[in-house]
């Protein structure tokens, strides 16, 4: 069993995802977060999860296997910066960042954490 976290349920893709992951049984999505509280509670309640109020603490969870993240893209280079510093596989919503400079400091910091990433 894989452990994955929701960082994010903003993106239109969201209501595929939470479908896809609820028909897995290899998969547990340990939490979710977004900013706006209530839209992550929705998909926490139906991913039979629970919400967390910084997506920084899970990072620090070794049970953690990886996260999806499915924020709004402005938010993409901090949350995946701080993804691959904990070293944590990562599967991201496109656009990857909000310029070609951003994704390459993404890109090379994924890189050296030598992580699965996946756009």
């Amino acid at each position: 069993m894989k452990n994955i976290s929701l960082i994010g349920t903003a993106h239109i893709h969201t209501p595929g995802f939470v479908k896809r992951l609820n028909a897995r049984n290899d998969i547990k999505v340990i939490s979710v977060w977004d900013h706006d509280q209530i839209r992550a509670q929705q998909n926490a309640d139906l991913l039979n999860s629970k919400t967390i109020k910084d997506y920084t603490s899970v990072l620090n969870n070794p049970d953690l296997d990886a996260v999806i993240i499915c924020s709004e893209t402005n938010l993409h280079e901090e949350i995946i910066m701080k993804v691959a510093e904990a070293k944590k596989h990562c599967f991201a919503e496109k656009p990857l960042g909000m310029g070609q400079q951003d994704s390459e400091r993404m890109m090379t910091a994924i890189e050296n954490s030598e992580v699965m990433f996946q756009t």
